[in-house]
């Protein structure tokens, strides 16, 4: 997918712009540059750099979404207009460079779009530390979305004992606090 697109952005047109496609690390996949430029030379100003980068996260999908990490989210969030996301979807694994070019979909608002999730996933995160912390001899697990209270040893070791658990039944179920049906 990646030699497409860097095929589809080889043209002419692009290149007559000045633009330069990178590969880059984490966050996003590759980096569109300008250089502001001068009779062929790249002329640098003392006040502004004179260049610009445009992130572009590309994704490829057999199906209906296109998944970003935590990372790529906040990368986006934090470059809201310089961070740009393609989504490629495909029909097979064996994408041609026509497919690309008729299918690919840039996405040019996704850090804005992603902001308030982004900001909610944070306020969730810290709950759920929170609520994970054992208090009261209670500890929470939320593993794959699954939670589980766990009650730890020293609250149920102080439980009661059969012989005591006998006689708080035959407490609660008294005459005088008789449990009725409705």
């Amino acid at each position: 997918m990646e030699d497409l697109f860097r095929q589809l952005f080889s043209s002419p047109e692009i290149a007559a712009l000045g633009l330069r496609l990178r590969r880059t690390g984490i966050g996003s996949d590759f980096a569109f540059e300008s250089d502001l430029v001068d009779e062929g030379e790249e002329r640098l100003f003392e006040i502004t750099s004179g260049k610009k980068e445009l992130l572009v996260e590309l994704k490829s999908t057999l199906g209906s979404c296109a998944k970003m990490t935590p990372y790529q989210a906040a990368t986006s969030a934090a470059n809201p207009n310089a961070f740009v996301l393609c989504v490629v979807p495909l029909e097979d694994r064996n994408p041609t460079i026509e497919l690309v070019m008729t299918s690919s979909r840039f996405v040019c608002d996704i850090g804005a779009a992603l902001k308030t999730k982004i900001q909610e996933v944070l306020e969730f995160e810290a709950k759920k530390a929170v609520a994970s912390t054992a208090s009261g001899g209670i500890e929470v697990s939320i593993t794959g979305g699954e939670i589980r209270y766990q009650v730890l040893e020293s609250v149920w070791v102080a439980g009661k004992s059969v012989p005591e658990f006998i006689q708080y039944l035959i407490a609660f179920f008294s005459p005088g606090d008789a449990v009725t049906d409705l």
